[in-house]
């Protein structure tokens, strides 16, 4: 691959990213603003419950993973001994051996991933799809754009971006599950 398209491929991922991270920005605020709660079901004939007011929350951490988990590590090492034919799809029985190498509850999310990363391969490429780091520093990427990640949304007055292993971010109260859902190339975001 020439230089300068290996550079458009990177430029693209770049803009598909920062759209993602976005998106991600966006549903962790409305969740934070609802509570995490799904939509209240009214009984029969009892009367519709006051809307609850609207939380105030002004405040947004954004965990940059730069490990995936165990079990998805080894997910990607399993699909990295496959070829991909010309229209990017891989070739042989790669499902199979994701099975046999990822037991336990494990082995469904697993399952998940590599589907996932098996229609990434078809989208961006091989090497990209299954890199086990971003070829950018994510944390300086979202600085630089955090303007656009969050665009409309100025009532957020601090917002940190940093690794989910940093250990300021190990000292932010009940970040734990949100750290842990932050892979390289997906980052996670916490509202309060």
């Amino acid at each position: 691959m020439a230089l300068e398209s290996e550079i458009e491929v990177v430029e693209s991922r770049k803009f598909e990213y920062l759209g993602d991270v976005k998106h991600t920005i966006r549903l962790a605020y409305d969740k934070a603003k609802s509570g995490g709660k799904k939509g209240k079901k009214k009984g029969k004939g009892k009367a519709a419950a006051e809307p609850e007011p609207e939380k105030v929350i002004e405040n947004c951490v954004v965990f940059v993973g730069h490990e995936y988990p165990e079990f998805q590590r080894k997910t990607l090492e399993v699909l990295q001994k496959y070829d991909a034919n010309e229209a990017g799809e891989l070739q042989g029985d790669y499902m199979t051996e994701v099975r046999q190498t990822i037991k336990g509850k494990e082995g469904g999310i697993a399952c998940k991933f590599a589907a996932f990363i098996v229609e990434q391969v078809q989208a961006i490429g091989k090497e990209a799809a299954m890199s086990l780091t971003m070829p950018w520093n994510e944390v300086e990427f979202l600085e630089a754009n955090k303007s656009f990640a969050f665009e409309n949304m100025g009532q957020i007055k601090n917002i940190q971006i940093m690794t989910n292993n940093d250990p300021k971010a190990e000292s932010i109260e009940n970040s734990q599950q949100i750290r842990d859902a932050a892979v390289p190339g997906k980052p996670a975001a916490m509202f309060f």
